[in-house]
């Protein structure tokens, strides 16, 4: 039964009267590693953001045919922020638990040395019980200076954290963008009790051009006045059950139903806010029993939001602005906000301008305070994953659940290199890496739950097998990656995007954050020795054959390597000792292919291959993958002087082969294979990192060093191989260059959805620039 902790927000309140907040390790992670603070304290919220170092144990690959052999594990260093948010009423508990556990693992001297980085109004009324708790030093910083900073820092190192919003869309109302390009100018629109407009021009340059008055103390405040609702949340919640048209006076109200086409305004467009409630002269007092609390609020959440969007709008125009970031506690993703913001700005605009929403848009301040603290310390050489292991930061699927009383929180891991897209992709911006979106498909993504969920079985038996002596760990992760999934299944949305790279992903962390580095690693060197042992004998049929015989060898070898996938139940039920490479061959579809663009690959080819002058080839598995699938054509590509970069994971995933094996194991061949040999002394193969822990490919994070291969030689052709990189991902993405994906579908329900009937279906599919 997994740890309902980790897939749910933290209750604050401990005791049996609501009265004692919980703040605890499970909310404060990795505290005694904790090294920079930062804070945005709010009139309702407070903010905290810190960064803690982690140890990763990374294995060491050598290689069986070394004299050493086998591996070494060795832990490195990583960095996590840690972003936590909780009502502002519990700031004494908070510092009071974080004195505690600071004190603990820190003397009073280290703590008087370290300097807290805070903003927001509670920076200054809150300066003198934080540096008496916790005995350190308070830097406050201008809170829009931290709004910028922050929201610059969100767009360039979250995928998947700005969204568009349609509620009129009912098939996809949350339009999320996987890769955001920062395009400067840019608005964002900070609504706190009122507004400020900031202009924003480069990530060190803005200027504040308006604002108003009417934000969301307006709105609680007259609200207050005109309900019994008793806080911001209650009146939010209130206002999602409302029918503003009870209340408010429509153009159709003024003009009848069917109103003249020269006026072209929707019948249902708001003439007056609150235009139905007003006194005439013959009446004494205003009946208010005729109008609920539940359409006031609602009509007063639509005149705010309405006018919010409006104002933004009119100053994106004066200013040339295409983009307007919306964020502050007012939103709180809420869907009658959001909607009514972007019904604002894309009537008034004409939909010249984009309304766009953050999921972490509450970090804003105390991600911007946090950075003020270390601008002299070259932060900008990392990039950050979100763990969505321990992220409970969005909601959008029950607006009318309270979001007060719960600690809110996420955290951003960091990768040992900088991450940017891949070059060759057609249309970076609107990439999108996923070939499903299942948060739009309740069917397909509970078909994939359901085979996730099972999944977990397996592989937790798998890390049994692999270390018999890991039962707590092996327990641990299969807690953590069930309850992961407890918190789609509960809110597909709650990641910004819901997919079976997702799934896949959030199994890596599992496995990774139990403590597993590579629970493969036996079973990729057994196999790395038996394709070792065949691949001179594979590459001398190769050479007997004719050309066009040779691109048929060469891509069903490809295919057939693909068939070893460990992570497939499928593929794990046929193999046993002595099966190899040559019986996967006669298990995979036959020609036709499900998708089979071989003939116009092969004629292609044919004509053309001497034209290439790089080729970037994605690998996929260790083994048989490697070694006679993929090598072979490799090689075939530089006879015909064409370079190829041969790219793998940075880490483990499954059998996957990762970047330190593909070295070993590549430098390994050369002493035995000249033409291997010959192909690295002349730089003609070129082996590298794509920065990736995935099963799957988003090509919108590779290794910047991958990327300036791609650029430096010019690369034109693209191989996508495995149902990761090429099914799962990337099916139906877009480059600048030829590409050839090329897979063997090792799951019979997927293969019917795409139309095949066969066992292991087949996809070669060539695309043309």
């Amino acid at each position: 039964m997994p740890h309902p902790e980790y897939s749910k927000s933290i209750n604050v309140t401990g005791d049996k009267n609501g009265t004692r907040p919980i703040f605890s390790d499970e909310v404060f992670r990795n505290l005694k590693h904790a090294t920079r603070f930062a804070i945005d304290i709010g009139g309702s919220l407070a903010k905290v953001v810190y960064i803690s170092k982690v140890k990763r144990r990374e294995q060491h690959y050598s290689g069986s045919d070394d004299e050493t052999g086998g591996s070494s594990a060795e832990f490195s260093l990583g960095y996590r922020l840690h972003f936590i948010k909780a009502e502002t009423k519990y700031i004494e508990q908070c510092l009071e638990f974080l004195k505690t556990e600071l004190v603990t693992c820190n003397s009073a001297t280290v703590m008087s040395e370290k300097v807290v980085k805070a903003t927001g109004g509670g920076a200054h009324k809150y300066r003198d019980l934080i540096t008496s708790q916790l005995g350190c030093k308070l830097e406050a910083e201008g809170e829009m200076d931290c709004i910028v900073k922050g929201c610059d820092f969100l767009l360039k190192n979250i995928r998947n954290e700005v969204f568009e919003f349609r509620k009129n869309n009912t098939s996809k109302p949350f339009s999320f963008h996987n890769y955001e390009n920062v395009e400067y100018p840019y608005l964002v629109v900070n609504i706190g009790s009122g507004v400020s407009i900031l202009k924003v021009e480069s990530d060190t340059k803005y200027k504040r051009i308006g604002g108003t008055a009417m934000g969301g103390g307006t709105f609680w405040g007259i609200g207050s006045m005109l309900t019994n609702a008793k806080g911001f949340d209650d009146l939010l919640k209130l206002a999602t059950t409302g029918h503003s048209s009870n209340v408010d006076l429509l153009v159709k109200d003024i003009y009848g139903a069917n109103v003249d086409e020269k006026l072209n305004l929707p019948a249902d467009l708001t003439a007056s806010c609150f235009g139905k409630t007003v006194r005439g002269s013959r009446d004494e007092v205003l009946d208010k029993s005729k109008y609920n609390d539940a359409d006031m609020a609602k009509s007063l959440l639509h005149m705010i939001s309405n006018d919010i969007g409006q104002i933004a709008c009119l100053y994106a125009r004066v200013h040339g602005v295409r983009k307007i970031y919306f964020g502050g506690f007012f939103i709180r993703n809420n869907k009658t906000t959001m909607h009514t913001i972007s019904f604002a700005v894309d009537f008034f605009s004409e939909g010249a301008v984009s309304a766009l929403f953050l999921r972490h848009e509450g970090y804003l301040g105390a991600m911007g305070a946090f950075l003020k603290g270390v601008e002299e310390e070259n932060f900008d050489q990392y990039s950050w994953d979100e763990n969505y292991m321990f992220s409970t930061s969005f909601s959008v699927d029950d607006e009318s659940k309270k979001i007060a009383n719960v600690i809110n929180m996420f955290e951003l891991d960091s990768s040992n290199s900088l991450l940017e897209p891949l070059p060759l992709l057609e249309d970076p911006e609107n990439y999108v890496a996923d070939t499903h979106d299942l948060a739009l498909d309740d069917e397909l993504r509970e078909f994939w739950l359901n085979i996730f969920y099972k999944e977990a079985e397996r592989t937790q038996m798998l890390a049994l097998e692999f270390d018999p002596n890991s039962k707590d760990k092996a327990e641990l992760y299969k807690s953590l990656y069930l309850s992961s999934l407890d918190k789609i299944r509960e809110q597909p949305l709650v990641r910004g995007s819901c997919s079976v790279r997702i799934f896949l992903n959030l199994n890596q962390k599992a496995l990774r954050d139990a403590g597993y580095h590579d629970i493969f690693l036996d079973k990729k060197q057994r196999e790395n020795d038996q394709a070792k042992r065949k691949l001179r004998q594979r590459l001398d049929h190769l050479n007997s054959l004719e050309e066009g015989q040779k691109i048929l060898a060469l891509i069903t070898g490809v295919l057939t390597g693909n068939f070893f996938d460990w992570g497939s139940k499928l593929v794990s039920e046929y193999i046993r000792e002595g099966f190899g490479f040559d019986d996967a061959s006669e298990l995979i579809q036959p020609r036709p292919w499900l998708v089979d663009d071989f003939d116009r690959l092969q004629s292609h080819l044919l004509e053309n291959i001497t034209h290439y002058n790089c080729a970037l080839i994605f690998v996929d598995n260790s083994g048989f993958d490697l070694i006679l699938g993929i090598l072979p054509l490799a090689l075939h590509l530089i006879c015909k002087n064409v370079r190829v970069i041969l790219a793998s994971n940075t880490y483990p995933a499954l059998n996957d082969v990762t970047y330190e094996e593909l070295k070993v194991e590549i430098g390994l061949l050369a002493v035995h294979h000249p033409e291997v040999s010959r192909a690295l002394n002349t730089e003609m193969l070129i082996l590298a990192q794509t920065g990736s822990y995935s099963p799957c490919l988003d090509l919108s994070m590779i290794d910047y060093r991958l990327a300036e291969l791609v650029n430096k030689y010019h690369t034109d052709i693209l191989f996508l191989t495995g149902m990761g990189r090429a099914i799962h991902t990337n099916l139906n993405a877009s480059f600048s260059c030829d590409t050839v994906k090329l897979a063997v579908i090792k799951n019979q329900s997927l293969a019917k959805q795409m139309g095949g009937n066969h066992k292991l279906c087949v996809v070669c599919k060539f695309q043309k620039c």
